[in-house]
Parts: structure tokens; C-alpha cells; sequence
């Protein structure tokens, strides 16, 4: 079906094709959900006061909205509106960008960690 984890994310992150949920378009969708079901597994291995929620679903399509509603930048000047894409700036040539994010239980020095990497056009690296 696809040839490595690269692939699959490439084709969930950048893929409208996929029906959404609740009117949410499946590329704001995916990755709050990834980022969710991460932060669940960091939980359920580094916090011994962890409660499951039972609303998960729930739970991720109101970030996946307030995601999705956080692209876009609404300006007003009298009765105007101007909606602004907030979009990513492209980088100087041969330049990447990585964003990182990590955990650590103090008790045991358990640690875990992930992170993204961008070239200037933009792509997973």
C-alpha cells in the first residue's frame, strides 16, 4: 500500500481527497490526531496520574478546529473583512527548519522526544 511511514504521512498531510470530519478537511484533521494519539502514548508510559478521556474524538476535532481556524487570519476595517492565509515562509536556499517537542518523568528519567524537518520549498524532509 505505500512504501514507507515518509509516504503515508506525505499522503495524509497533504491529501483533501480524504472525506473529513464534521466539516473538518482531513489534512487539519490527521495530524491533530497523530499529535494527539503521541501525547496519549507519552501519558499512558510517563504519568502515573494519567486518566483516560473518554471523549477523545471529541476532544480532537475541537484542536482540529481551532487548528484548522488558526490558518487563516481575519482583519477588519469597518464593515470590510479581509481573510489572510497565515501560510508557512519559504526559507533561503539550503536552509531546513525542524520543530521538536519532547517529554522527560522527572521520578524515573525517562525521556522521549520527536521532531519535523522542512526544506525551503516547503517538503518533509
Amino acid at each position: 500500500m505505500f512504501a514507507s511511514l515518509h509516504d503515508w504521512l506525505l499522503v495524509n498531510i497533504g491529501n483533501n481527497s480524504f472525506p473529513g470530519i464534521d466539516d473538518i478537511e482531513w489534512s487539519g484533521c490527521f495530524p491533530v490526531f497523530c499529535w494527539l494519539i503521541w501525547k496519549r502514548r507519552c501519558s499512558l508510559l510517563f504519568d502515573d496520574n494519567y486518566v483516560e478521556r473518554l471523549y477523545f474524538i471529541s476532544h480532537g476535532l475541537n484542536i482540529a478546529t481551532e487548528f484548522v481556524e488558526g490558518l487563516w487570519k481575519v482583519e477588519t476595517h469597518g464593515h470590510l473583512h479581509t481573510v489572510i492565509p497565515l501560510v508557512w515562509l519559504a526559507l533561503d536556499s539550503g536552509w531546513v527548519k525542524a520543530n521538536a517537542d519532547g517529554a522527560v518523568d522527572i521520578r524515573s528519567g525517562v525521556a522521549a522526544s520527536g521532531g519535523v524537518i522542512r526544506d525551503e520549498h516547503g517538503q518533509w524532509l
